[in-house]
């Protein structure tokens, strides 16, 4: 082999190392390529899932509440963001007594305190969209449709769709409940600041304990009256006649979820000329039927004023004078001790009731005689004047 060869061997020898090492650039130049391509396509991949939308969605109802629109963005690419203003449809039915805005208000304040979740429920095939079901905790409360502007294909089976948000529907998924409110018929109920018409009573009962009453002046039934469709707790306020707030009692009935609201008479603090009065006329009757009173065994005139004229109590008090007073043992000293006025229930300006407790006690030779009275006594007014109409 002459030297000319041999240079030649030589140089071919010296080119194959720089045709890899070539080569092998070039194929670690391709890996790099594909790996940043793959690398772009799950970055965007990852970005395009609704779940960027409704995170975005969820911090803007946590900042803002529930306006007119919601402001969302999302990536394209891991930097670049679109954002976008979706348009907020309240879908929210109340009664006469409840507002939207309440609830929207109230809405409002629970999603800047709880974490929202999103459940996919809906996707039309045909459109491209998809239904997102938004809840606070088992509570749902809307619903966001996601529409498709397209969707490319990367790494031949990574399918990157264009989601962007299309609406966002606030509703109210709860079960309703209806309120019965017992009243009496001269007292007004309000349910969360707005007055009860009188078309809404169901029901209309008399006041049994004030039969006799209803006889010299007229009484209030108690009526019942009936409200449905509340979501949200009813505030039930009742005055009287004269603007002053009563109490009232809720029950709830744990089987169907509804409730019993009920305000009896107004029961306020008895004037102390009234207390003096009732204690006054109720111990006068007691002392006609123990012959403590003047002129008691000749007449009913002693107490004749302490009842409304026709009264059963003075047809009973003559026959008493008549056929029993004379069996009264002669007796000295009656005095009323532990007297007491309690439990004042006013009905009308012209009618109410008061418990009178006493103890009279009376002597009889050389012993002493206690007669207890603890009863329920019911007053009208009859022509400006303050009369007994029934005793319990």
């Amino acid at each position: 082999m002459d030297k000319h060869s041999k240079k030649k061997i030589k140089e071919k020898k010296s080119r194959m190392p720089r045709i890899y090492l070539s080569y092998l650039g070039i194929l670690i130049l391709l890996m790099l390529i594909l790996l940043m391509y793959a690398r772009k396509s799950l970055i965007l991949y990852e970005c395009s899932q609704p779940d960027r939308i409704l995170e975005s969605i969820s911090e803007s109802l946590s900042r803002n509440g529930i306006t007119n629109f919601v402001t969302a963005e999302k990536s394209t690419d891991g930097e670049d963001k679109v954002s976008y203003e979706i348009p907020v449809t309240v879908s929210v039915s109340c009664n006469d007594y409840e507002e939207v805005k309440d609830y929207v208000t109230e809405l409002g304040k629970d999603l800047s305190q709880s974490e929202i979740t999103y459940y996919k429920t809906t996707e039309d095939f045909a459109s491209g969209k998809v239904t997102y079901t938004a809840y606070l905790g088992n509570r749902r409360f809307a619903d966001v449709v996601l529409g498709s502007k397209g969707s490319k294909t990367r790494l031949k089976y990574l399918t990157i769709v264009d989601w962007c948000p299309e609406s966002i529907t606030v509703y109210r998924d709860s079960d309703t409940y209806d309120i019965n409110i017992t009243i009496p018929e001269n007292c007004t109920a309000w349910v969360n600041g707005k007055e009860i018409s009188e078309d809404l009573v169901t029901s209309s009962e008399p006041v049994e304990a004030l039969a006799y009453c209803s006889e010299y002046t007229e009484i209030p039934d108690i009526v019942t009256v009936r409200l449905n469709g509340f979501y949200d707790p009813a505030e039930v306020t009742v005055k009287d006649d004269a603007g002053n707030s009563l109490e009232v009692t809720e029950v709830s009935d744990e089987a169907s979820g509804n409730r019993e609201y009920k305000c009896e008479f107004p029961s306020p603090d008895m004037p102390s000329d009234l207390r003096s009065m009732v204690l006054e006329m109720a111990e006068d009757y007691s002392r006609f039927f123990t012959r403590d009173l003047p002129g008691a065994t000749v007449s009913i005139d002693p107490i004749r004023d302490l009842f409304p004229e026709g009264s059963d109590y003075l047809t009973l008090a003559e026959t008493y004078r008549r056929q029993d007073m004379e069996i009264i043992v002669a007796h000295t000293g009656t005095e009323f001790i532990d007297e007491e006025v309690s439990d004042y229930t006013v009905y009308t300006d012209k009618c109410f009731s008061c418990r009178i407790v006493f103890t009279k006690t009376m002597q009889m030779g050389n012993q002493t005689v206690t007669d207890n009275t603890d009863s329920v006594y019911y007053f009208v007014n009859t022509d400006g004047e303050w009369k007994i109409a029934d005793i319990e």
